[in-house]
């Protein structure tokens, strides 16, 4: 098509479209002209073309007067489909982003819901983002998305791609965002994470998505033992979503009055799950993401195991409305702690941040008023009301935590006795339906604390000598340790 040709044709489109009277007829020659523009524009040639079309595009769009009749709006979205095709070609800058952002929202209010072209319209919009090379997202265009897009529609299955691909391209790290340490700030997720949880319809955006779409998957994954090939939109969606938690400014948001207020707990738990399925599915983090996931996860552990002690001593009637959800949040939290705590720089955090004195008191309140599940109690157990929590892997996940800590560590392994918690890891070596691998990873913990530690040893071998429930020959043993009595006195010794 002639250049010449093409600008008259958009002059005629123009016309009709911001002509305020009743649109009348088919317009079926203006809808041949779209369609063979549509044509030309897919073109590699086009990137040649006179430059004057695409600002003729952008004209028609801007002085638009809006009518709720389906040949209008057919036409309009004839034009949206000519901008779709041809806005790859332009280059990415806030200005760019907010033309579009600014019509999309102008169509979102003039233009009925119920009209057959309007969510095929709001498609074309979304893939018109979607195309844009590069998106460069301001503050005002992040608070255009959530509060003049996405605050008003009801998002339709046709809208995810083409939107979660936008919101990738404008909220994963871009070259600019990398500081002089090699570190990066990511202004956009900033930004974003300003927005409190009550009116942050992008954030609840991705947490719908997330546990339609990808939780599914992941839960599929971790069941079978089955590795499963992510599409790269999926994998793009899970790598925005890893940015966000990982970000410097996700433990404020998420922990934010608001989300964790009771009537919105269901919704902090949903997002500390998302939260739980990205961490232990992944293994190669770096030092600047641990740092930032370990900083929110030890608050809200802090926060909700305190909680949970007051549940189980039944001193807090006031929480016993999320009981339920009161201890999913906890045994979250205890799950994301234990798969970090393979990482160096996590077992340094959280003895930085004095786990123990959380941990233990925790431990003490689980052992003390939940009794294991075993072969005899368990027909007892499947009669509980479904109500009454038993705090299942609790103990299992925090002697694992321990044993973390613990590993040629002298300081660490003095801490857990003078907070007896010592005790605690020897009357767990047992088998326990409510804790999984309880006993073993009791035994594994006990080698840890007893190992190079005299007073540690003495303090076992001082139960054995007593003849306590607490120890007895078969742990030591397995635990690599065996008793012998010197001058009248029982002592460990390492085995040989």
């Amino acid at each position: 098509m002639h250049s010449d040709t093409i600008l008259q044709g958009l002059d005629n489109l123009g016309q009709i479209l911001s002509d305020k009277h009743e649109i009348q007829s088919n317009h079926e020659s203006e809808f041949q002209f779209i369609l063979e523009l549509m044509d030309f524009s897919t073109q590699d040639s086009y990137q040649d073309d006179d430059h004057r079309i695409w600002n003729n595009l952008q004209t028609i769009i801007n002085q638009c007067q809006y009518q709720n009749n389906i040949i209008w709006v057919r036409l309009y979205r004839g034009v949206l489909v000519l901008i779709r095709n041809v806005i790859r070609f332009e280059t990415s800058d806030d200005e760019l982003v907010s033309f579009v952002l600014t019509n999309l929202i102008n169509f979102i209010t003039n233009i009925s819901s119920d009209n057959p072209f309007y969510d095929k319209t709001i498609t074309i919009y979304f893939q018109i983002l979607a195309n844009i090379q590069d998106p460069i997202l301001s503050k005002g265009s992040i608070l255009s998305i959530n509060n003049g897009v996405l605050s008003h529609l009801v998002l339709e299955k046709d809208y995810i791609h083409p939107l979660t691909h936008f919101l990738y391209n404008s909220f994963t790290s871009k070259e600019d965002n990398i500081t002089s340490d090699g570190t990066y700030h990511n202004e956009q997720i900033y930004e974003l994470l300003q927005i409190n949880y009550d009116s942050n319809h992008i954030m609840n955006f991705f947490k719908t998505h997330f546990q339609d779409d990808i939780n599914p998957l992941i839960t599929n994954q971790s069941h079978h033992h089955e590795q499963i090939e992510f599409s790269q939109f999926q994998h793009n969606f899970i790598t925005l979503l890893t940015e966000i938690i990982t970000h410097e400014s996700f433990g404020n948001w998420l922990l934010d009055d608001d989300l964790l207020s009771q009537e919105n707990l269901a919704s902090f738990s949903q997002w500390l799950k998302i939260g739980q399925l990205l961490i232990t599915s992944k293994d190669n983090w770096n030092n600047y993401e641990l740092i930032a996931i370990v900083s929110w996860i030890i608050k809200v552990f802090e926060r909700f195991s305190q909680v949970c002690i007051d549940t189980i001593t039944n001193n807090n009637d006031s929480e016993s409305d999320n009981k339920e959800l009161n201890e999913l949040i906890l045994i979250i939290c205890l799950d994301i702690i234990s798969d970090l705590g393979k990482f160096n720089q996590v077992t340094k955090m959280l003895i930085h941040y004095d786990i123990l004195t959380s941990l233990i008191p925790l431990f003490r309140a689980v052992h003390d008023n939940i009794k294991p599940i075993t072969l005899k109690t368990r027909a007892r157990f499947e009669d509980l009301d479904n109500k009454e929590t038993t705090f299942p892997q609790v103990k299992s996940l925090i002697i694992e935590i321990i044993s973390y800590l613990t590993f040629e560590n002298f300081e660490i392994q003095e801490k857990v006795r003078h907070l007896h918690g010592l005790e605690l890891v020897l009357s767990n070596c047992i088998i326990d339906d409510n804790n999984p691998f309880i006993k073993e990873r009791a035994i594994i913990c006990l080698k840890y604390l007893l190992s190079q530690n005299a007073q540690n040893q003495k303090f076992v071998a001082d139960l054995e000598a007593k003849g306590t429930n607490e120890v007895n020959e078969e742990i030591i043993d397995k635990a690599g340790y065996e008793v012998e009595i010197v001058d009248g006195k029982v002592q460990l010794k390492q085995k040989s």
